[in-house]
């Protein structure tokens, strides 16, 4: 079944790529990210909420992924679709209060 949102001919199925880890690959917990754009790319540094610094919570950053607009997008509707198969079994995953989430004032 064809995923909404994405063409039939994206990128090969699962099942046709081979993947290989480098002796780089790490896994990394977060439960902290933000992003940042460029006139060229996405810039999502990960990291995780290690306590409180001041009455603000203090972040240790581990990892910035940097990706295309176009991969950012296409990721994007493959987390959407991993979302509502998730939701369709377990129910809603709730967000925390709006004002932690709303986009930062400039």
């Amino acid at each position: 079944m064809k995923k909404k949102g994405l063409p039939a001919r994206v990128f090969a199925n699962s099942a046709d790529q081979i993947r290989v880890r480098t002796d780089r690959f790490r896994q990394l917990y977060a439960n902290n990210m933000q992003m940042g754009f460029t006139s060229w790319d996405l810039g999502i540094p990960f990291g995780e909420i290690i306590g409180e610094k001041d009455g603000k919570p203090l972040i240790e950053e581990t990892v910035r992924v940097i990706i295309t607009r176009e991969i950012a997008k296409v990721m994007s509707v493959i987390l959407q679709n991993h979302i509502e198969l998730y939701e369709s079994q377990f129910g809603e995953i709730k967000l925390p209060i709006a004002e932690e989430i709303e986009p930062e004032s400039k």
